[in-house]
């Protein structure tokens, strides 16, 4: 446990830096693999203490790993109870899931949470459209290097994902994989 504290330290001191505004500007914050299974403390930090505390950025987090790799039919209620566990704020931004992508520069299969992508649309929306277009759909929420999702929720699923504040990633034919 002592080896978890001392990393999650680690990690928020290096957040610490995105909230001193005079020294850094950033738009995005992506959490990465912040939630771990029940140690929500990374992810609350970063909602909490950087992208609610300046009031000019937005974190992007995704559920834990357990949440929705190998958990077959489960997948709805632990990303919902991850969702709970997070400070509620219109600073932040959860999508539902992990990709299964190639790692080119270590050559090698991985799984990668989605909130990386999910920033990366709202960037890209931001550059070619403006930023109160919404970064999801066909076009707009295109995600990229995708092997195979974690879960693909159905219709049913994605509406209860949305009614918890969760963004939903799916497979939409012919469009592919999509916010």
């Amino acid at each position: 446990y002592a080896a978890a504290t001392a990393v999650t330290d680690s990690y928020i001191a290096a957040y610490s830096h995105f909230a001193n505004r005079a020294e850094t500007d950033v738009s995005f914050i992506i959490a990465g693999e912040a939630i771990k299974t029940a140690d929500y403390v990374l992810a609350n930090y970063i909602i909490e203490s950087v992208a609610e505390y300046t009031k000019d950025c937005l974190a992007f987090v995704s559920p834990a790993y357990t949440s929705v790799v190998n958990n077959k039919d489960r997948e709805v209620t632990s990303c919902t109870a991850d969702r709970e566990s997070l400070t509620s704020s219109s600073y932040a931004t959860m999508d539902s899931g992990w990709k299964y992508m190639y790692d080119k520069y270590n050559g090698v299969f991985a799984w990668v949470p989605l909130n990386g992508d999910h920033a990366g649309l709202y960037a890209r929306c931001d550059r070619e459209r403006e930023v109160w277009v919404s970064a999801a759909g066909s076009v707009k929420g295109k995600i990229l290097n995708v092997v195979k999702l974690a879960w693909v929720p159905d219709q049913a699923r994605r509406d209860a994902l949305y009614a918890n504040d969760i963004n939903p990633v799916t497979i939409i034919p012919v469009a592919g994989v999509v916010m």
